[in-house]
């Protein structure tokens, strides 16, 4: 007769153990999240500093629109690196990318942080910038190509959401990271030392970021890899999947356009409608911080109650705030704190669910190229261009809400599109 030994109970130590792999792998997916998001928000940020350093200062528009178009130039490159390090994500393995695009992603900041000045090389300084911004595109779009697809394979069924909503909180911390970097130097140093050598501080600590998050991911535990290879995705994708590829870029670019706007860009508005810069940085970061302690919220009502309820509830109701948060910005800056906080809270529904919501659309084999690519499309196309749309429509005379109209709309496109697509939250990930 056989025996059966019993089987003893996980002691303490061993259950904390067990949650170890979890917990690695929500700082491995978002520590690239943090340091990207940081880099992009302190460009946003200080780009009324250094404009003027890398182009003639004579024309200080002229600057500003210049140095907001080569922002939107590195968008344009996510795509690029969302379709090469996709490919390499989906066949080679998530880490891979992860470790090469925080690498990229150092290196710019520091080149940026480092370049000399248009007064000392004339238009290559521009020249530097934007090769700078194209190197930091192209690794963005790996990122987003790799991080959430990591998150969400490694999560639990009922926890896909939480898990990928790490990306975008330490996005949040790295964007709050930035704007209590740009309170803190704003309150010590003056307007001309900031523009002398201020706004290179913070990109100068975006690389030693960097630097961290690649130690951090050299030991990320490896997803499983997908157990078939697709010879040309693209094509797989626009036969087979071409539907959620579609839908998937309004979503992500209402959700970058509408970040960018409201949050993002939003202590340079607030500074141009008559509030000090300190005041303008405060209000940005008890936005932020609003918004990072709701995500893991609205993740988990995702995973429970569905990804259309949230993300499309979300985008609907960012859409109804956007015009009046910026006429009210824009006749009233005294409300500049209220203003953030408001925004703020749809804009957590959004990201609570948004990167589990993309990921479920596409399968292992095609994650990375479907998944990353129509989103880098989304975010380049709307987001990206959305700091050099604005200041375009403000130097010609529209206000502030009237731009607003604008975010309205895609934000309408994108949450009618949210609320009618399949649901996927209660799906095993392998069936999609």
């Amino acid at each position: 007769m056989s025996t059966q030994t019993p089987v003893a109970p996980l002691a303490p130590t061993e259950e904390v153990t067990a949650q170890r792999p979890a917990i690695r792998a929500v700082v491995a997916g978002g520590i690239g999240s943090f340091v990207e998001w940081f880099d992009y928000s302190i460009y946003a940020l200080f780009a009324g500093y250094f404009a003027t350093q890398f182009f003639p200062s004579e024309n200080r528009t002229a600057a500003m629109l210049a140095t907001f178009g080569i922002f939107a130039v590195g968008f344009l490159a996510r795509p690029v690196g969302a379709w090469f390090f996709g490919r390499v994500s989906d066949r080679y393995g998530r880490r891979q990318t992860l470790v090469i695009s925080v690498i990229l992603i150092s290196a710019s900041s520091l080149i940026i942080g480092l370049c000399p000045t248009a007064a000392s090389i004339g238009l290559w300084a521009g020249i530097v910038l934007l090769l700078a911004r194209l190197l930091q595109g192209l690794a963005m779009g790996g990122e987003h190509a790799s991080a959430p697809c990591y998150l969400v394979e490694q999560a639990p069924s009922n926890r896909r959401a939480l898990f990928a909503s790490a990306y975008s909180t330490m996005s949040i911390a790295g964007s709050l990271a930035g704007a209590a970097l740009g309170l803190l130097l704003t309150s010590q140093l003056t307007t001309a030392q900031m523009t002398e050598f201020g706004w290179r501080i913070p990109f100068v600590i975006g690389a030693a970021l960097g630097l961290a998050g690649l130690f951090v991911r050299r030991f990320a535990h490896e997803a499983e890899l997908p157990s078939e290879v697709t010879a040309n995705p693209l094509r797989t994708i626009w036969m087979q999947h071409r539907r959620s590829f579609l839908r998937v870029i309004p979503i992500a670019g209402a959700m970058s356009l509408a970040y960018w706007t409201l949050l993002g860009a939003f202590p340079e508005m607030a500074i141009a409608a008559g509030v000090s810069s300190s005041q303008a940085f405060a209000a940005n970061t008890v936005g932020l911080l609003v918004m990072m302690m709701l995500l893991p919220v609205f993740a988990m009502a995702s995973d429970r109650f569905g990804r259309r309820k949230v993300l499309g509830g979300g985008l609907l109701a960012q859409a109804v705030v956007v015009v009046p948060a910026l006429f009210v910005l824009e006749t009233n800056p005294s409300l500049v704190i209220l203003i953030q906080i408001v925004v703020a809270i749809p804009a957590a529904a959004i990201e609570g669910a948004l990167y589990a919501t993309l990921v479920e659309k596409f399968p292992a084999r095609l994650r990375g190229v479907g998944m990353g690519l129509s989103m880098a499309l989304g975010v380049a196309l709307l987001g990206g261009t959305s700091p050099l749309v604005q200041t375009a429509m403000t130097n010609i005379g529209i206000p502030l809400w009237g731009f607003g109209l604008y975010v309205l709309t895609v934000l309408l496109l994108a949450g009618f599109l949210a609320v009618r697509m399949p649901e996927t939250a209660h799906k095993p990930l392998r069936t999609v």
